[in-house]
C-alpha cells in the first residue's frame, strides 16, 4: 500500500463512531420508548410478573439515559482531545527521516487483501459447518469487520488484482448467505451497516444500496424469526387448525386458506401489526433500564461490580484456562429481574451498557462507566485514523471499533471480541508482511535469461 495514493480516506470515522453510539441509545432507548402501548407487553401473572409488563415508563428512565449519553459524549470528546494533545507531544520527539512503515508496501496490500478474501470465505465456510476450533475461531471471526474493510477498500480504489477484487465480491455474498441460512441476524445485520459504512466514508452512493438490503432484512426478521400469534392465523383458519400451521412459521401458508379478499387485508394488517410488535420487542431495551431503575436496590442489591469481574481474565484463552468461567450473565440478568420464566436455563438477555454500569454502582456508574467508555472509544478512534502513520491502521481501528457501537452486551464479552479481533488481524497483518517481503525478495531477484 502507497501511503500517499491508497491511504484510505477514513479520518471522518471518529466523528461516525460517536453518531453510530448516538444512533443506538436512540433507537433502542429513545424510538422504542416512544412506541410503547398496551397491546406490546404481556399482562402480569398472578403471583409473580414474568416478562415485561404493560406499565409506563418511569420518568427517571430517561434522566439516566441523558445523564449516561451526555457523559458518554463528554467523554468521548475529552479522548480525542487527550489523543490530539499526546500525538502532538509524540511527533516532536520522534526522529526525523524514518523509513516508510513496511506495511505500506504494494506487496504487502496485495498479500494482506488476498489473505482477508480467503478470511471471508473461511469465516462463512465455518459458519455453515457449524465448525468451532477454539482460539482460531475466534480469532479469525474477531477478524471479521478488518477483513471486510480491507476487501471493499483494495476493490474501491483498484489496488488490488482483478482477479482477486472478483474473488472478493464472492466471498462477501458467502459470507452474507452463510450468516442469513443460519439465521444469524445480529451478525448479519452489523455487517450490511458495516458495509454501507464503508462504502459512506468513501463518499460512494453504493451505501444506499446496502441500506435497502438492510430494510429488506428489518421486514422479513420478525416473520422469520418467531412464529405469527395465534390471533394472527385465526383469522383465515379454524382454532383447529391453528396448531400445525402455527409450528411451520410461516404467514404464506396462512395467506393461501384466505378465501375472500377481506380476509387477505385483515391478514396483512395483523402481520403487519405482529411484525412491529416483534421489532420493537426486540429493540426495547429500554425497558431493562426501566425494570433495573424501579428493582435495583429496592428488590435486587447491586452487583458492585460483579458483572465486570470478567474483565479480569477475559484475554486469558480457554485452551491456557480450561475451566474458564463462562459468560452465562444475561441468563442470570434474566432470573434476578423477573424477565426469563423460572424454568428458562438457555435464553440470554441482552445486558447493554447503561443497564449494566447502574445495575453495579447506580447513577454514578452510569456516569463514570460510559464516560471512560467514550474517552477510550474517542481516543483510539482518533488516533487510529486521523492520528496514524501506517495506511493499514485506519482499516484496523474501523474493523475493531465499529462493533463496539452497538453497546447491547456486557463489557466484558464485548471487550473480550474486541481483544480477539486485535489478535486475529494481528495474525493476518504478520501473514502479510511475511509473504510481503518474500515477494519483494523474488521481484529483486535476478531471473534466468
Amino acid at each position: 500500500m502507497n501511503r500517499d495514493q491508497d491511504r484510505p480516506d477514513l479520518d471522518a470515522f471518529p466523528s461516525v463512531l460517536l453518531a453510530l453510539c448516538l444512533a443506538y441509545y436512540g433507537i433502542f432507548f429513545v424510538l422504542s420508548a416512544a412506541f410503547q402501548h398496551k397491546a406490546l407487553w404481556p399482562l402480569d401473572v398472578p403471583t409473580e410478573p414474568y416478562g415485561y409488563v404493560g406499565n409506563p415508563l418511569d420518568f427517571g428512565v430517561f434522566i439516566l439515559l441523558g445523564a449516561g449519553v451526555g457523559a458518554l459524549v463528554l467523554g468521548y470528546f475529552l479522548g480525542v482531545g487527550a489523543a490530539r494533545l499526546g500525538r502532538r507531544h509524540g511527533a516532536r520527539l520522534r526522529p526525523a527521516g524514518l523509513p516508510r512503515p513496511p506495511t505500506d508496501r504494494h506487496s504487502f496490500g496485495e498479500a494482506l487483501f488476498a489473505l482477508c478474501v480467503l478470511a471471508l470465505a473461511a469465516i462463512a465456510a465455518f459458519e455453515l459447518l457449524a465448525i468451532r476450533v477454539p482460539v482460531f475461531h475466534q480469532a479469525l471471526n474477531g477478524a471479521l469487520f478488518f477483513s471486510v474493510a480491507v476487501v471493499r477498500r483494495g476493490q474501491i480504489v483498484e489496488s488490488a488484482p482483478r482477479i482477486w477484487r472478483h474473488a472478493g465480491y464472492g466471498a462477501v455474498l458467502f459470507l452474507l448467505a452463510a450468516l442469513a441460512s443460519k439465521q444469524q441476524w445480529t451478525a448479519l445485520f452489523l455487517v450490511v451497516c458495516f458495509l454501507a459504512l464503508i462504502e459512506a466514508l468513501h463518499h460512494r452512493r453504493g451505501w444506499l444500496a446496502w441500506g435497502a438490503l438492510l430494510m429488506l432484512a428489518a421486514a422479513v426478521y420478525p416473520a422469520k424469526r418467531t412464529p405469527p400469534p395465534a390471533e394472527i392465523l385465526r383469522i383465515c383458519l379454524s382454532p383447529a387448525e391453528v396448531g400445525p400451521t402455527l409450528s411451520s412459521r410461516y404467514a404464506v401458508t396462512v395467506l393461501a386458506q384466505c378465501k375472500t379478499n377481506a380476509e387477505r387485508r385483515d391478514l396483512i394488517v395483523a402481520v403487519a401489526a405482529g411484525s412491529r410488535d416483534q421489532v420493537l420487542r426486540r429493540i426495547s431495551t429500554v425497558r431493562l433500564l426501566d425494570r433495573a431503575l424501579s428493582e435495583t436496590p429496592a428488590r435486587v442489591p447491586f452487583f458492585a461490580g460483579e458483572t465486570l469481574r470478567p474483565l479480569l481474565y477475559v484475554a486469558v484463552p480457554r485452551i491456557l484456562w480450561p475451566d474458564k468461567p463462562r459468560e452465562d450473565i444475561g441468563n442470570r440478568i434474566g432470573h434476578a429481574y423477573r424477565v426469563l420464566l423460572p424454568d428458562d436455563r438457555v435464553t440470554s438477555i441482552n445486558l447493554s451498557w447503561i443497564v449494566e454500569f447502574y445495575i453495579n454502582f447506580g447513577v454514578k456508574g452510569v456516569v463514570l462507566g460510559l464516560g471512560l467508555a467514550g474517552f477510550a472509544l474517542g481516543g483510539l478512534a482518533w488516533l487510529g485514523t486521523v492520528g496514524a502513520r501506517s495506511a493499514v491502521s485506519p482499516l484496523l481501528t474501523v474493523g475493531i471499533l465499529f462493533p463496539l457501537a452497538y453497546q447491547d452486551s456486557n463489557i466484558s464479552l464485548m471487550v473480550g471480541n474486541a481483544l480477539h479481533g486485535v489478535v486475529g488481524t494481528g495474525g493476518l497483518i504478520a501473514l502479510a508482511w511475511f509473504a510481503g517481503r518474500y515477494l519483494d525478495k523474488s521481484a529483486l531477484r535476478p531471473h534466468p535469461p
